[in-house]
């Protein structure tokens, strides 16, 4: 329980002030993490209850999408485009990913932690 609060008190911390935080699960605001994506803009957090999701694509969106602290996330292929320059994409405590990362034209920064 610690761990899960000092997760979530890091995430929180670690937001520009101005991020939104998109929800992503059963009974939550967006059921897939593709429609979370598509919603978000540069410095979101995309934070996901556990379950099994279809794979999304980023396109040049500094996001941070986090499985929920505690929660197993299983997705499919997560797909990079177009990252640029300067831009961040953090991809951190998912389960599974069923299909791997691809990136494509990515200057930017992709770093994916456990």
């Amino acid at each position: 329980m610690q761990n899960a609060l000092r997760v979530a008190l890091v995430l929180c911390l670690a937001l520009p002030a101005a991020a939104d935080v998109l929800r992503v699960g059963p009974a939550q605001p967006y059921s897939e993490v593709a429609d979370a994506v598509a919603a978000a803009v540069d410095g979101d957090l995309i934070l996901i209850a556990s379950g099994t999701y279809a794979g999304f694509t980023v396109d040049d969106k500094a996001l941070w999408i986090a499985a929920h602290p505690g929660a197993h996330v299983v997705v499919g292929e997560v797909a990079v485009d177009d990252l640029a320059a300067g831009k961040s994409l953090r991809l951190t405590g998912f389960s599974d990913q069923r299909k791997g990362l691809s990136l494509t034209n990515c200057t930017g920064s992709v770093r994916v932690h456990e």
